[in-house]
């Protein structure tokens, strides 16, 4: 009798443990509403603004692809010869340029500004409604993702989408209408990654098929896009916790897309004079402005203070910069080593710096230092991070800020 007893009891204990295990149905949606629209009323003065004269004229104003109808001559670009272009000054002064627009090739957005145009002409409102729509839309699929890559942090979802939407830093990705390509490729770039991961769920070869797409429609709407396949990589190890040789079959076609698009942008930017060596730099202070430059990112995601429309490159590398850059590189290295106690925390520092490998002025590209409107993908990955320790200073009765610069005691 006591056995029976005892054993019920065991039964009941265990279908506890089990309905605890169980994730309960959460409501996430009012509070998205919520962000949402919050966002949509903090973008909203941005409708009375005019074009500005920092490439909105090279880009809708004066563009004869948009003005003139020829958006179609963008995607009639000679891929071999563009490709040779690359690295043969003859064929780069043969190649016909009219599919490039500011040292770049991404007839996707080009399009989309044509669209803009054809319906309501120079009207900026236009234009001004249809990137914060598209940045609306990106709002969700980073929820969508952040679902996906911590589903079991319901406050700290919602707190790193309302980062995502509510940045300063990402204003100028929204309000600049010439950066149109940074919402539009997002929008691809993220339905790519929620594809992938359905893919992994589901194994069917369409999502697989509809990944790519994304990604090539990501690549078409801005060169940004061509670190795709690296996050893919680092999707996979994040979920298997290693990379398979067969994996490299779904990579390879991906990567070569990549390379391809990188040629293509690099004789777009060296067409334009946007690539160059910085002459008063050396190689090595080169890498130590990279190295600088992420600390200034890192530093702007928490605090985003004295936010500029131009970082230009320092006419010099002082003693400064050498400390920042050496503190890069042992955050870096505790990031990748903090792998064995959190993974999450690791992906989302590799994704923030795969997200900026490009633009770190390693390989000098235009004027800036640094831009806010780089860190409007990047930053996803330090959201992340910072939804991870938020979490646990939840769990503990208190929440970590700024990077345990100080707490805030909630009892």
């Amino acid at each position: 009798m006591k056995t029976s007893n005892r054993n019920s009891n065991k039964k009941r204990g265990n279908k506890k443990i089990v309905e605890q295990s169980i994730p309960q149905k959460r409501n996430y949606w009012l509070p998205l509403l919520l962000i949402l629209v919050a966002t949509f009323i903090a973008y909203s003065p941005t409708f009375d603004n005019d074009f500005v004269d920092w490439d909105d004229d090279f880009y809708v104003e004066k563009n004869t692809l948009i003005t003139e109808g020829e958006v179609g001559k963008m995607f009639q670009l000679n891929v071999g010869d563009a490709i040779k272009a690359a690295y043969d000054k003859e064929a780069r002064e043969a190649l016909d340029k009219s599919s490039f627009v500011v040292g770049n090739y991404h007839p996707l957005t080009i399009y989309s500004l044509y669209l803009n145009y054809s319906n309501s002409k120079l009207d900026p409102f236009s234009y001004q409604f249809t990137n914060l729509f598209l940045h609306l839309v990106n709002v969700l699929l980073v929820f969508l993702l952040l679902k996906r890559i911590l589903p079991d942090k319901q406050l700290g979802i919602l707190i790193g989408t309302a980062l995502f939407a509510l940045h300063p830093m990402h204003v100028e990705s929204v309000s600049w209408v010439s950066e149109r390509k940074d919402v539009l490729y997002s929008l691809f770039f993220l339905l790519g990654l929620l594809s992938y991961f359905r893919y992994r769920e589901k194994r069917q070869l369409l999502f697989l098929v509809l990944t790519f797409v994304l990604f090539l429609a990501s690549c078409l709407s801005k060169p940004a896009a061509v670190v795709f396949p690296l996050v893919i990589i680092l999707i996979d190890f994040y979920v298997d916790r290693k990379i398979f040789l067969k994996s490299f079959l779904r990579y390879t076609p991906m990567l070569a897309i990549s390379f391809l698009f990188g040629l293509i942008t690099l004789s777009a930017q060296v067409d334009s004079g946007a690539v160059g060596k910085i002459e008063h730099l050396s190689q090595m202070e080169q890498i130590v402005l990279a190295g600088h430059s992420i600390i200034l990112y890192l530093f702007k995601f928490f605090i985003p203070s004295e936010l500029c429309a131009l970082y230009p490159i320092p006419s010099s590398v002082d003693g400064t910069m050498y400390i920042t850059f050496l503190l890069s590189l042992l955050i870096i290295f505790f990031a990748l080593k903090y792998h064995s106690k959190d993974r999450n925390i690791t992906f989302g520092f590799v994704f923030f710096l795969i997200n900026l490998i490009l633009i770190l002025q390693v390989v000098s590209v235009g004027s800036a230092m640094i831009a806010d409107r780089y860190t409007y993908v990047p930053y996803i990955g330090l959201s992340i991070i910072l939804v991870c320790y938020s979490a646990r200073g939840w769990k503990s009765g208190r929440v970590n800020c700024c990077s345990f610069m100080f707490q805030l005691d909630l009892y």
